[in-house]
């Protein structure tokens, strides 16, 4: 019979964690789960971007020094303006992810997908410094994308070295058997499942 989860709080506390079992009765978020609460969260940030991005548009601030399309052919960058862009993206990500994980312990793809991020030795939800080193943790190689923007060989040699942090993280967690990866133990996190709903019966629900 699988064990119910606890799901920790700021009110509740769970046992110390080791690297090879989880604390209490709390059972670790899945591979398929925590992938799919990734997808919907960059959905929504993607989202959330382009409607500021739009609206920048609207004020003059194109991404490009040809907004009507005199030559299709040719799409020039306005540098300082896609500059701006990306560092909007990258400070509405950090907000977006820092402030749930603080306040309501996963963000709103990790709540979709019922999983919880915590603190790995107490369960309490992540402090401030534990959500922002976090946030960093996992899209760090991306600030050197965003400075080396208008060098081009350079900023492909940024992306390709943020894909393969992304590789690497994702290795390094799955291959860990609490699925903590390099930024979960950087700053001392776990992400769980939530708890299953109880039937009509008292019964707990099935896991999805």
């Amino acid at each position: 019979m699988a064990e119910s989860p606890v799901v920790p709080s700021r009110q509740t506390t769970a046992t110390a964690a080791s690297d090879s079992e989880p604390p209490g009765d709390e059972v670790i978020a899945g591979m398929r789960r925590r992938f799919g609460a990734y997808l919907l969260d960059t959905f929504l940030l993607f989202a959330i971007v382009i409607l500021l991005v739009t609206l920048l548009e609207s004020f003059g601030l194109s991404i490009s020094r040809n907004p009507d399309g005199a030559d299709p052919k040719v799409f020039d960058y306005n540098y300082p303006v896609a500059l701006i862009d990306m560092v909007i993206g990258l400070i509405v990500s950090g907000l977006y992810h820092a402030t749930m994980w603080i306040n309501k312990g996963a963000t709103p793809g990790q709540i979709a997908c019922k999983i919880l991020v915590c603190d790995a030795a107490t369960g309490d939800y992540l402090t401030p410094d534990q959500a922002w080193k976090r946030w960093f943790a996992l899209g760090a190689p991306l600030f050197p994308v965003v400075l080396l923007l208008p060098v081009i060989w350079l900023n492909d040699v940024a992306a390709g070295v943020a894909v393969l942090w992304a590789v690497v993280l994702l290795i390094t967690t799955a291959r860990q058997p609490m699925r903590r990866g390099l930024h979960d133990r950087f700053v001392g996190s776990l992400v769980i499942r939530l708890p299953r709903e109880p039937q009509a019966d008292g019964r707990s629900g099935p896991d999805r």
